[in-house]
């Protein structure tokens, strides 16, 4: 007798390889690095409610929203990384085609002076402001499954969770992106309140998604993320010495002002 089987993203009972209900594939394991890549690559684009769905999900209830993807509820959402593909390659083509970012830069800050940095590692972080982001999705996976681990999520989770939210983060570029443009002569104070906002986002999604509903939680939160934005200015600081040492962006020393 064939072995039936709960679906884990509506609950239907079935039997046989996918539901009957909604379509799902019976065989749904924990994600690891492995079966990260071949639901990437080998997994349908079909999810239940469209692909804008998945923007309004993570826009209104994004923490239970990707618990519930890691936990098996996998045609709730857009496959992770192909939304952070569309979303960045979409952020990507505006902010270079319309010069999002030109003078973003320009002026020294006191951080700036502070850390002697190369002026020329700040312009090259605004100009390439949304492929930064992209990079980082990894660095940020570590530091809140290093902070988290007590509550049972692998590297892998975290980094769906981190994907996700660098994902939306960028939806949300998108969405300031008219306003940019109709407002240009407050465009740095704009892209200031998409920064704060995207800021404001991921800590949300970290509360909501490992459930820190105490002080102690959020403070834990807040030291995670201090310690991923540290990770990644090292990681990112690191990756601008190599382009300049084989100089791949020479034109970023034109605008170093």
């Amino acid at each position: 007798m064939a072995k039936k089987i709960k679906c884990r993203n509506c609950g239907t009972v079935f039997v046989g390889n996918f539901c009957n209900n909604c379509g799902q594939n019976a065989d749904v394991h924990r994600f690891n690095f492995a079966y990260l890549l071949k639901e990437t690559f080998t997994s349908s684009l079909d999810i239940e409610n469209g692909f804008f769905a998945t923007i309004k999900t993570l826009s209104l209830n994004p923490g239970n929203a990707i618990r519930d993807y890691i936990n098996g509820k996998r045609l709730s959402l857009a496959v992770p990384v192909r939304y952070l593909i569309i979303m960045g390659t979409l952020a990507t083509f505006l902010s270079i085609k319309y010069k999002i970012y030109v003078d973003y830069a320009s002026d020294k800050t006191w951080f700036e002076d502070l850390l002697k940095i190369d002026h020329g590692f700040w312009v090259y972080a605004a100009e390439f402001n949304t492929v930064v982001n992209i990079l980082a999705v990894p660095v940020f996976a570590f530091f809140t499954w290093l902070f988290f681990r007590p509550k049972g999520f692998n590297y892998s989770e975290n980094f769906i969770l981190n994907t996700y939210i660098v994902g939306q983060q960028l939806f949300l570029f998108l969405f300031f992106f008219p306003f940019i443009e109709i407002f240009l002569s407050h465009k740095n104070l704009i892209l200031n309140m998409y920064n704060a906002l995207s800021l404001l986002y991921s800590l949300w999604v970290y509360i909501t998604f490992f459930r820190m509903v105490n002080w102690t939680g959020l403070v834990l939160v807040v030291l995670a993320s201090v310690f991923a934005f540290i990770g990644q200015f090292i990681v990112n600081y690191g990756t601008y010495l190599i382009l300049d040492a084989y100089k791949i962006i020479p034109h970023l020393k034109q605008l170093d002002l």
